[in-house]
């Protein structure tokens, strides 16, 4: 169970990394496409591309926002003044003293008085105390420059949420037009072969789940398998244990087991295979993978931009790679993805040669769109969820 609830986890974690829906329409993309889509395009357009700023970093929400806080501010201010007024005015004040001497009664009453006083007494309190609500209430409501103020806050709140709409969707559009149809078609490619992925690895976690319950009903079912003696003639102990009924009940048993054990293994190794695209691919040793190194143990620095590092118990040369305060022998973290390039040959310190794999950076074709990319993306989804949907 604990395999299944981790491969659950891997899988949205895979869906998160690579299955992400695609932005473009290319529904007739296969998988060749897909593989020709990993090889960096012979020609890329050169570009400055960026993502123009939201709606909250331009003059003109600044603008906006500094008007609707003064406006706030002249709610506030207008609302102080209008109770100063309604509080000098003397049918305010006759109210409030009114309301003071139903208190003060009340607290007489509470301690002498009869019930019916208590009573009688309450009411007034509660009386007097609403109508210098009321008072208030009214003034506030019927002045001008409150209501005046207040519209303009209103207005000005959907002013901005209206400018803020109309910002986003010329920024998606800007975002759109910087990117080339090449790029397009690229990223297009590489969406189409990771939903292509992630169907595969759902339909092996979906068939794998239902073998694993089918062989826990067979285990259960031969668990449950009847080992007692079947009367019949010259038995004298019905009820007992027949060696027969006992020795097929184990070997169902030993049956269902193997078929769970066997599962787990396809289980595990889904895992480690999903665990290891998650995470990013190892680089392996041969000219042309591409993959991640993550740390390497220093061996020899050969100058500013090359080293020689120690990898799956490997010797590889390290190359556009700055070595400024690298010390030999240390573990050397080595982030992102790499690429084996080439052999290098080199001559040893005891005077021999040795050939090894050479590695740099790999670079992504249209990286500087990357961000461009992701951005369309997470507006795309956007718009799918179901509280957008509805406006």
């Amino acid at each position: 169970m604990k395999t299944i609830v981790t491969l659950c986890m891997l899988f949205v974690g895979n869906l998160v990394t690579y299955g992400q829906p695609s932005i473009f329409d290319d529904d007739k993309t296969n998988s060749n496409q897909a593989q020709q889509g990993r090889k960096s395009p012979a020609t890329r357009p050169s570009t400055k591309a960026k993502i123009p700023p939201p709606f909250e970093g331009t003059e003109e929400h600044k603008s906006l926002s500094t008007a609707l806080a003064q406006f706030r501010r002249g709610v506030l201010d207008a609302r102080v003044a209008c109770e100063t007024r309604v509080r000098s005015t003397s049918e305010y004040k006759g109210a409030e003293r009114a309301m003071y001497d139903a208190k003060a009664k009340l607290d007489r009453v509470r301690e002498t008085g009869t019930p019916q006083d208590r009573l009688d007494a309450s009411a007034l309190y509660v009386a007097s105390k609403q109508q210098v609500e009321k008072l208030m209430t009214n003034a506030l409501n019927s002045d001008r420059v409150i209501a005046d103020t207040t519209r303009e806050v209103t207005r000005l709140e959907s002013e901005i949420a209206t400018q803020k709409t109309i910002h986003e969707a010329w920024r998606l559009r800007e975002v759109e037009r910087q990117i080339p149809e090449e790029v397009r078609s690229y990223f297009a490619v590489i969406d189409a072969e990771n939903r292509r992925r992630e169907t595969d690895l759902k339909k092996n976690l979906e068939a794998l789940s239902k073998e694993r319950e089918v062989a826990l009903a067979k285990l259960r079912r031969a668990q449950a398998m009847d080992t007692r003696r079947a009367p019949g003639f010259g038995i004298t102990d019905v009820g007992g244990t027949d060696p027969n009924r006992a020795a097929a009940r184990q070997s169902a048993i030993n049956s269902a087991n193997h078929e769970i054990q066997v599962v787990e293994e396809k289980l595990k190794r889904l895992d480690e295979s999903v665990s290891k695209e998650v995470a990013g691919m190892e680089l392996d040793l041969e000219v042309g993978a591409i993959g991640v190194i993550g740390n390497a143990t220093a061996i020899q620095v050969v100058d500013s931009t090359n080293l020689i590092v120690s990898y799956r118990n490997k010797l590889l040369w390290i190359t556009k790679h700055p070595t400024k305060g690298v010390v030999d022998d240390s573990i050397l973290p080595l982030p992102g993805m790499w690429k084996i390039t080439s052999t290098k040959r080199y001559n040893t310190a005891i005077g021999g040669s040795k050939t090894v794999f050479m590695a740099e950076p790999f670079s992504e074709p249209f990286i500087e769109y990357r961000p461009l990319i992701e951005f369309l993306r997470a507006a795309r989804e956007s718009e799918q969820k179901p509280e957008n949907l509805k406006k």
